[in-house]
């Protein structure tokens, strides 16, 4: 790059920032290295590794279009595949200084661009010295590796290492789930924000989250009777469970359509918030449990009804299975109802069963899963039916053995 500043002042080169940056960002310069290949004289060489990248900077210049250059190779760090090291002996090199065989393709290079550094030999003869030792890179897609002799093939070997450790950590770190927010999801959304931190420790946070339910409310007509009313000068007591519990009930009759997202909403929350919490959410989420049976087949409002309620159940069993110290909140706030809902029984029972093929036989999930059978059968007989469809099963399978 100074080369081209040379010509081109900084700003009317105009280069994209990821080019700017093989240059500015700090790394490790391992000189002399020697490039060997099995159909080509070895190559001298300078290599610079950084976090992101890897630079294979030659110092022999190369024919190109006519033109004599010096050609600067760089590798994402994501291309490389793997990093050996290897003795001298695993890669010999005959006296003219060339071997039969393939040479790296590059196909996973990112640029090639050319420089214009002083010309360094490591011998007259240009080949790797016999205390050498080898660094094999090899990329991504199957392509031959490229193989470097020096006696510091060693510390090219760590810096690689810890270069490809460090990227995949920092690329590891959970990040915030992005889902599709539809229009007619927002009433449901922002209700559920409302009433979630309605129950709060933070009392100028509930009372925010008041203010909040009554704009969400008068916002989109949303029929609440009585049970609102704006003032100055409001105090809400540290758990309203009685009066949010009204409030759902209300709008879950009044406004059934936002069950899916509320509900979708909730247990996404479910997953992130405090201890204490949990329990609250599983509590004003009650009423709109009992609407599911509105949504099990996809209308034109609804159009992908069926999938959003199978994914509701399904998450409600995993969460059960992940919190076993909430077991009597799920048994008594979640299982409990979802019984009572006729439409769903089928819905439920193969989601019970497909998560427990999951797990397998004895073991505690599964134990929990008979246990979630056991208290909706215990509410709704229908659930019955899949210990007779279970023989019935078994019994054909006798038979056709």
């Amino acid at each position: 790059l100074n080369d081209l500043h040379e010509f081109l002042a900084s700003p009317q080169a105009d280069l994209p920032p990821g080019t700017v940056s093989l240059d500015s960002d700090n790394g490790i310069n391992i000189s002399p290295m020697t490039r060997v290949s099995r159909n080509q004289p070895p190559l001298p060489c300078m290599v610079k590794i950084t976090p992101e990248a890897i630079q294979i900077t030659a110092l022999r210049r190369q024919e190109v279009f006519g033109l004599s250059t010096y050609f600067n190779d760089v590798f994402h760090i994501t291309e490389i595949a793997d990093v050996q090291l290897l003795p001298n002996t695993d890669f010999p090199i005959s006296a003219d200084g060339s071997e039969a065989g393939n040479s790296h393709k590059g196909r996973g290079q990112l640029q090639r661009t050319a420089s214009r550094n002083s010309e360094s030999e490591r011998g007259p003869d240009g080949k790797p010295k016999s205390e050498d030792q080898l660094v094999s890179l090899r990329f991504e897609g199957g392509n031959a590796p490229l193989i470097f002799s020096s006696p510091k093939a060693e510390l090219m070997f760590k810096a690689v290492r810890s270069a490809r450790a460090r990227f995949a950590n920092h690329n590891n770190a959970p990040t915030v789930q992005e889902r599709v927010i539809r229009p007619a999801d927002v009433p449901g959304t922002l209700l559920n924000v409302a009433l979630l931190n309605c129950g709060s420790e933070n009392s100028a946070l509930r009372i925010s989250a008041y203010r909040m339910l009554i704009s969400v409310v008068a916002t989109f007509n949303m029929d609440v009777g009585h049970e609102l009313a704006f003032a100055s000068d409001l105090c809400l007591p540290p758990n309203p469970l009685q009066f949010v519990f009204r409030i759902c009930t209300r709008l879950s009759i009044s406004a059934p359509d936002m069950t899916l997202e509320l509900l979708s909403e909730a247990l996404l929350a479910f997953t992130k918030c405090a201890q204490n919490m949990k329990p609250w959410i599983l509590h004003y989420i009650q009423p709109w449990l009992l609407c599911l049976g509105q949504f099990t087949h996809d209308t034109t409002s609804h159009p992908d009804a069926l999938s959003r309620t199978q994914d509701i159940v399904r998450s409600l069993v995993r969460l059960h299975l992940k919190e076993p110290t909430m077991y009597m909140h799920f048994k008594e706030h979640v299982w409990s109802l979802i019984a009572r809902v006729e439409e769903v029984t089928d819905i439920v029972l193969d989601i019970l069963v497909s998560v427990s093929l999951e797990y397998g036989a004895l073991t505690v999930e599964t134990e929990l899963i008979a246990d979630m059978l056991a208290t909706l059968a215990g509410k709704n007989p229908r659930y019955n039916k899949l210990v007779p469809r279970l023989r019935k099963l078994v019994a054909q399978t006798c038979s056709m053995s």
